[in-house]
């Protein structure tokens, strides 16, 4: 980064990379709670997953991980959310993108792995293991708020569960591979950590 980027934070093409997914997540958030909502704060499809899991891999643990946390927020607020919808999801939701973004930038060499092994190391990475482990803690903080017993929360979580990870796959598994060729191309991804 250059000493004028550094002097203006507002010329840095992180911090618009970071409000542009913010802004993405808030509108793709919005839409899915209240495409099919399933009741306190989760959707049957929440396509605002794949801002998280593709953000974190493409521009770095602070541009993913802020998005993470800020548009879910945003989007709780904007459905009506209460207190521990919009503050106690924020740990769940930064899993989602933290997860994939230490995965890729541990395991893989470029943002995107070809042919069937990078789907299945996205579909591990990038979508089973980042969602199962924001579907264990999101249902935990309802019932330890009380809204929610333990007998609802394998159904919870399930239901939390299948609607960030099967966007999360059948959104992001062709976002990443085909656009992260354009966005190599244009310089837009933060490359610090690739090889």
């Amino acid at each position: 980064m250059n000493q004028q980027c550094r002097a203006w934070p507002l010329a840095s093409r992180h911090f618009w990379i970071t409000g542009g997914l913010i802004g993405l997540g808030v509108i793709l958030g919005t839409l899915g709670a209240v495409s099919v909502p399933l009741g306190m704060g989760i959707t049957a499809f929440w396509p605002a997953i794949v801002v998280q899991v593709c953000g974190g891999i493409w521009f770095g643990l602070w541009g993913g991980l802020v998005a993470a946390v800020i548009f879910p927020m945003l989007s709780n607020v904007l459905i009506g959310g209460d207190l521990v919808q919009v503050f106690g999801f924020i740990p769940a939701n930064a899993l989602q993108g933290l997860i994939p973004f230490w995965a890729f930038r541990h395991f893989a060499m470029r943002p995107v792995i070809p042919g069937w092994r990078g789907l299945v190391f996205f579909a591990f990475w990038g979508c089973l293991l980042p969602n199962l482990a924001s579907a264990l803690m999101g249902p935990m903080v309802l019932v330890l708020a009380g809204r929610l017993g333990w007998d609802g929360f394998p159904a919870f979580a399930w239901a939390w569960w299948f609607g960030n990870a099967v966007p999360a796959f059948l959104l992001g598994a062709p976002l990443l591979r085909y656009g992260s060729c354009m966005m190599e191309e244009t310089g837009l991804i933060i490359r610090h950590g690739w090889n």
